[in-house]
């Protein structure tokens, strides 16, 4: 077994209400990773979804934190990271908002990523592929020139590992983060929205001349089933000039 592989990951998912998506994301993560972990979730819910947080922290290898109102995914780790992080030795920790599905060995994909990339370059993040749908694929989104969640003008794949891909900038959804980069930058700022929050951090990682990466043999998809009331046109509201209503970066 590589050291890559037996390394434990601290995972910080943020959830804000929509139960069938985070319930979907929640169970996937215990599911299908398959080398050490610990989950903690920063619920922005403020008692909506204490039912099922209850029962997910009956797993050893989930902890949950709550916060009274929303106050966001930046602040929401802002607030709690310190007291996550605080007896890890890491060098990195993942990000994962809470309508992502997983496949099988997506932490230990992404985890070998970024060992190799580590050997040729300073990295600031990576992240996988994403799809919408079953039907969708990478592949699909390349021919098109049409990442989903991704920006698409700059992406070539690297000669150093099959799969992985350079890119400008990554979506927010899941992101294998450098925990140097990641404290040095003061993590999320507390004011972002939809879409900032992904583009901030990779704007800070290619300020310093750090790897930004897509790992595209993890696809993970990004769940659409949630139709919880005012959450689709809070979103809209909140979209920025960077992102379309699909999600591509322009």
């Amino acid at each position: 077994m590589l050291l890559v592989d037996s390394e434990p990951t601290q995972i910080i998912m943020v959830s804000y209400f929509r139960p069938n998506d985070f319930r979907k994301s929640v169970e996937s993560i215990l599911t299908n990773t398959i080398c050490p972990f610990h989950l903690s979730i920063i619920d922005n819910s403020h008692g909506y979804l204490d039912q099922e947080l209850d029962e997910m922290e009956k797993d050893p290898r989930v902890t949950t934190y709550r916060n009274q109102t929303n106050i966001g995914k930046g602040a929401g780790i802002n607030k709690w990271y310190s007291t996550i992080m605080k007896n890890t030795h890491l060098d990195h920790v993942v990000t994962i908002d809470g309508d992502v599905v997983v496949p099988s060995q997506w932490l230990l994909n992404l985890k070998r990523a970024l060992s190799e990339a580590r050997k040729h370059c300073l990295v600031g993040l990576i992240a996988p592929a994403v799809i919408n749908s079953p039907e969708d694929t990478w592949e699909m989104q390349l021919k098109q020139q049409k990442l989903r969640m991704h920006q698409y003008r700059e992406v070539k794949e690297v000669d150093y590992y099959p799969g992985l891909y350079c890119n400008s900038y990554n979506a927010g959804l899941l992101f294998m983060i450098d925990r140097k980069f990641f404290e040095k930058v003061e993590l999320y700022n507390d004011g972002q929205l939809y879409g900032i929050e992904d583009g901030t951090l990779c704007k800070s990682a290619r300020k310093r001349g750090l790897f930004i990466g897509i790992d595209s043999n993890v696809v993970i998809l990004h769940s659409n089933d949630d139709t919880t009331k005012d959450y689709n046109e809070w979103k809209k509201r909140n979209i920025t000039k960077d992102v379309d209503q699909c999600g591509h970066w322009d």
